[in-house]
C-alpha cells in the first residue's frame, strides 16, 4: 500500500487532507472510502428527509379528518444505519475502527488519517478478523413492516442492517478460498 503508482482521487473535498498523510496506495483506498461514506450519508440522510416529509403528510391528512391508507415498504421507510468498521492489515491486522454507528464521514476518515502503510500482504489474516468483527457485532434486526386500515406499525429502521464486508487491498497475495468461504459460511449461519 505503500508504492505510489496510485494516488488519492484528486477531486474531493478531502484530496489534500488525504495526500497530506498517504499519499501513495494507502491513500487511494482512504477515497474510495470517503466517496463510499458520503454517498450512505447523503443517501441515509435523504430517506430521512423523505420520511419526514411523508410523514407530515400523512399526519395533516389525519388531522384534515380524511381516511389514509398506505401500503409501507421497506423502499420507502428502509433506512440504515450503517455501521463500519475497518481492518488494516499487513501480515498483521488491526482493527481501526469497530462498529462505529456515529461518526460522520469526515470523522471516519480522521479516525484512519493517522496509520501508514508498511509490511506484506496477508489476506487470510485479514479476512479472518473481518470475520470476527462481523460475528461480534452480529445484528439479527430486519425491518418489518406491518399495514392496516388505519395506520402501519415498522420496526425501528434505524435498526436495520444488513452485513457487508468490502475487501480493498493492493492485490498482492494469493486469494485464501478457504477464509473466503468460512466468512460466507459465518454469515449464512448468523441469518
Amino acid at each position: 500500500m505503500a508504492c505510489a503508482d496510485h494516488k488519492p482521487l484528486s477531486d474531493t473535498p478531502v484530496t489534500t487532507r488525504i495526500q497530506g498523510h498517504a499519499p501513495n496506495r494507502l491513500g487511494a483506498v482512504y477515497s474510495a472510502l470517503y466517496c463510499f461514506w458520503s454517498a450512505r450519508h447523503a443517501a441515509a440522510t435523504a430517506m430521512q428527509e423523505s420520511l419526514f416529509a411523508r410523514f407530515c403528510s400523512t399526519l395533516y391528512t389525519f388531522l384534515s379528518g380524511r381516511l389514509a391508507t398506505t401500503e409501507v415498504d421497506q423502499q420507502t421507510t428502509g433506512t440504515q444505519r450503517d455501521a463500519y468498521s475497518v481492518i488494516l492489515f499487513n501480515d498483521l491486522t488491526k482493527n481501526a475502527l469497530v462498529n462505529d454507528l456515529t461518526s460522520s464521514p469526515d470523522q471516519l476518515l480522521g479516525a484512519l488519517l493517522g496509520e501508514h502503510a508498511i509490511g506484506g500482504t496477508d489476506f487470510s489474516s485479514a479476512l479472518r478478523a473481518g470475520e470476527a468483527i462481523m460475528v461480534k457485532n452480529w445484528s439479527p434486526e430486519r425491518l418489518v413492516t406491518k399495514s392496516c386500515a388505519f395506520h402501519s406499525v415498522t420496526s425501528d429502521p434505524l435498526n436495520f442492517r444488513t452485513p457487508i464486508m468490502i475487501f480493498l487491498s493492493d492485490g498482492e497475495c494469493p486469494v485464501p478460498v478457504k477464509e473466503i468461504q468460512d466468512v460466507c459460511r459465518s454469515a449464512a449461519r448468523h441469518g
